[in-house]
């Protein structure tokens, strides 16, 4: 519901056990979504917990009494917290501390990781796939694209401008295969009637998949809308594609893959498929999407 990892340090083991949305949906217990923010509480006990404060690293404090709104980070542990909340406070106040982990470029370069090539669409490949589901093929918007041994290392460029109207989603993946935006809500539809064509076999793996894909079949594609693209609609239209689409989240390192395998088996079971050509996805402060053109490296 808060959309944010909860991590809860358990007294008796010694240990941090972590919590989010994801192992809600798809019941996979070994994900930590970074791009998310986290907040820590501790069990006492069995049915008892209490909301941290403070972390101790090596015996030492990390946290005291902090009276001004400034961002600390802590040597040798990575942790930058923001305490601009803290200042002013009462005894009887819960504080939640928002804490993210930093890496240097070359420490996210070096971070062990699968391997994404980039491969782009060729001309006849998209050509193929629009007359496969009757969409109309205005141009190819790769002519400058190259290929890259491995997206992990490398951040978009040159990306095309979206309209913020809650079709940008659709609008951006239209962009890519048919050249031309306008013809997103085409695509919409395509995309929805696939899911509902294998919604039996996909719901355990994406929230309300049915009730998204039906409301989708129902959007005027000419006016604004609050039905935006979701991890379902990716996954989806990779697999009607044949494709990798990679999306550069804001807010963490690396690229997220859909294809096939995450719309058999969800996010979480992905496997990347070097072959397939691939399209990139820039998702903008998590909530806007532009296609990719270029990319650029990691400085």
């Amino acid at each position: 519901m808060l959309d944010v990892n909860i991590l809860c340090w358990d007294s008796t083991k010694q240990i941090w056990c972590w919590y989010n949305k994801m192992q809600f949906i798809t019941q996979y217990a070994f994900f930590f979504d970074e791009s998310k923010p986290t907040i820590f509480i501790k069990q006492v006990g069995d049915d008892h917990f209490e909301p941290v404060l403070s972390l101790k690293h090596k015996n030492e404090s990390m946290l005291n009494e902090v009276l001004t709104p400034i961002h600390q980070k802590y040597e040798n542990t990575g942790i930058i917290i923001d305490s601009s909340i803290v200042a002013n406070r009462s005894e009887k106040d819960s504080i939640i501390i928002e804490a993210q982990i930093k890496k240097t470029n070359q420490e996210l370069k070096d971070a062990p990781h699968q391997p994404y090539p980039y491969r782009p669409p060729n001309r006849q490949w998209l050509m193929k796939n629009c007359k496969k589901f009757g969409l109309p093929f205005r141009n190819t918007v790769f002519k400058k694209t190259e290929f890259v041994d491995d997206v992990y290392g490398w951040l978009p460029d040159e990306t095309i401008s979206t309209m913020g109207d809650g079709h940008c989603g659709f609008s951006s993946v239209a962009t890519l295969i048919t050249g031309d935006p306008k013809n997103h809500g085409i695509l919409r539809i395509i995309i929805a009637r696939h899911i509902l064509g294998n919604v039996n076999t996909n719901l355990l793996f994406f929230e309300n998949a049915k009730e998204l894909a039906n409301a989708d079949l129902q959007v005027d594609a000419n006016k604004s809308t609050d039905r935006w693209m979701r991890s379902v609609h990716l996954a989806a239209a990779a697999d009607l594609f044949s494709c990798n689409i990679l999306v550069k989240r804001s807010r963490s390192h690396g690229w997220t893959c859909y294809n096939s395998s995450t719309f058999r088996r969800g996010l979480q079971q992905t496997t990347y498929v070097p072959e397939l050509p691939s399209m990139l996805l820039n998702n903008v402060a998590d909530c806007h999407f532009e296609p990719v053109l270029t990319l650029k490296r990691i400085d």
